[in-house]
């Protein structure tokens, strides 16, 4: 047999097919760009919290004074971030959140001011930056006794909400799965008056108003418990428990119309769920959706080994979010017993790829660089030294955008940035499906493997390895890894036999990236036995 080239690469890892039907059977720490699998990059420190506290929010907007602000939410502290987080506030509000790991942060913006939620105190506004924050009152209500939980007087005459969702529609603050009237609400919406996050009373003026999302054909549960908001078009989406609704803008008196969008299909934690440009993904019960009427999932490739591998105890801590500069949606979950996020499925919206990754992170958000570059002098070098790698950095220009990301030790990281995870190695492995060469009956020499990788500012040693067994029942026995120097070898040499071969690709050392856009292979047939 002569040399075999394999090119097409960028097609994923697809675990809920057989193994000699894929191109790549499993792998870590990588991602797939068109024409091409690569090594993710790292992390690097940007700043710590006071007292380390675990990081399980960041939220980033511009306030009405043009400056961009980070609200870094911890679970008994809030802080505000200036100047790529160098310069921070204590903006913790009196008293203080009360929340825990499970308990998720929220954020919306209402006539420019920041609202936040924890589901579990009371909210909280920010309406001048250079004071703590402060409650947000509500409506006047009944309760039992003279005070409400958090000490506030029956005289003041308001309810403060609690909820676990969050966001504006139409200028109007709209919350849901709420605790009111001294109960609890899990399928109650609410919203209030325009530009108005204090006035909640419901009355002939139509100013404000609630709704009880009740599953209309369903045997199990009474309500739909609300798990987050989105939006559509102009329109108000409601990811709940059990279903998809749409909230849709109408004339007085009724304001919103409510329906159903996808029956049956929904949200498995209140943050996994993002908008990528103008399309809503979500994780879902059983796979991965867009939000659409069809409701048809797309995880069919990777979905056989995320769900049932989740920890189904703490799923509230799983996450979404979009990366545009390389069009990749990002879902992070707890996997087996682990309390938090350990693992970011990867879902690249071009080439429709899976890959998976470490995530040793609770949140993630947005920030902007605001220091001044000229056109020869960016962030990440000069464009004289950018090489055909580096394809991901060529749109960057203005005020710059890079991503942060915050972890249970209070660490605040820059999102790629550098090729380790703030000083530690990454191990970033990509591995073949079971290669028959067209006859899985017959024995398979493979002499020498030519990986094909993009150049790069590091010669480093790109590690291969073969692996061989007889019929797919049998484990792979692997042999020792071939050092192949990018820039510099040829081919890496092997002696091995088998009916199924394997190849992989890794480094597991720091500094080691790669960008791998094709693999060769030397083998020759033998007997079948």
């Amino acid at each position: 047999m002569s040399l075999q080239f394999v090119d097409k690469i960028d097609t994923g890892i697809i675990t809920n097919a057989p193994t000699p039907k894929v191109r790549w059977s499993t792998g870590r720490n990588v991602s797939f760009k068109p024409g091409a699998v690569y090594k993710t990059p790292g992390k690097t420190l940007l700043a710590t919290v006071p007292s380390a506290l675990p990081i399980r929010e960041i939220f980033t907007f511009k306030g009405h004074d043009g400056i961009f602000r980070s609200i870094v939410c911890c679970d008994t502290k809030v802080f505000s971030y200036t100047n790529n987080f160098t310069v921070y506030t204590d903006i913790t509000p009196t008293p203080p959140p009360s929340s825990g790991a499970n308990d998720v942060w929220q954020f919306t913006l209402i006539g420019g001011m920041p609202v936040l939620s924890n589901g579990v105190n009371l909210m909280w506004k920010w309406p001048n930056y250079a004071n703590p924050l402060t409650k947000l009152m509500g409506p006047p209500t009944l309760a039992n006794g003279a005070f409400y939980a958090d000490g506030t007087s029956l005289a003041d005459g308001y309810q403060p909400y609690v909820c676990k969702a969050v966001t504006t529609a139409f200028n109007r603050l709209m919350v849901g799965n709420v605790m009111e009237d001294g109960g609890a609400y899990p399928g109650r919406v609410r919203w209030s008056d325009i530009f108005k996050p204090e006035n909640w009373a419901k009355d002939l003026r139509g100013r404000s108003g609630g709704k009880d999302l009740m599953p209309p054909f369903s045997a199990l549960d009474a309500v739909d418990k609300v798990q987050a908001f989105g939006s559509a078009g102009g329109n108000t989406l409601i990811y709940a428990e059990r279903n998809v609704w749409v909230a849709e803008n109408v004339e007085h008196p009724e304001i919103y119309r409510f329906s159903i969008l996808m029956a049956g299909k929904g949200l498995i934690a209140s943050r996994a769920q993002v908008k990528a440009n103008d399309v809503n993904l979500f994780m879902g019960q059983d796979d991965f959706y867009p939000v659409s009427q069809d409701g048809e999932g797309i995880g069919f490739p990777i979905r056989n080994s995320v769900f049932a591998n989740l920890n189904k105890s703490t799923i509230k801590t799983a996450f979404a979010f979009y990366k545009p500069s390389t069009k990749e949606v990002f879902f992070c979950y707890p996997t087996g017993t682990k309390t938090a996020p350990d693992t970011a499925l990867v879902y690249q919206r071009e080439t429709k790829a899976w890959s998976f990754c470490d995530c040793n992170y609770l949140c993630h958000s947005f920030a902007f660089d605001e220091s001044g570059y000229t056109w020869d002098t960016l962030p990440y070098g000069s464009w004289d030294a950018i090489s055909d790698s580096m394809w991901d950095d060529m749109g960057k220009t203005g005020v710059i955008p890079y991503e942060v990301v915050g972890n249970a030790s209070g660490q605040i990281l820059k999102f790629d940035s550098g090729n380790n995870d703030n000083g530690m190695a990454i191990t970033g492995y990509i591995e073949t499906g079971d290669l028959t060469m067209g006859d899985p009956l017959t024995n398979k020499f493979l002499n020498s493997v030519w990986p094909s990788a993009k150049p790069q500012g590091s010669n480093n040693a790109l590690m291969v390895q073969v692996g061989s067994r007889q019929n797919l029942s049998q484990d792979i026995v692997w042999s020792n890894p071939q050092a192949f120097d990018i820039g510099i070898s040829e081919k890496v040499s092997f002696r091995k036999q088998g009916k199924y071969i394997r190849i992989r690709f890794y480094t597991d050392q720091l500094d080691t990236p790669w960008i791998l856009d094709g693999y060769g292979y030397d083998a020759t047939k033998g007997g079948t036995r």
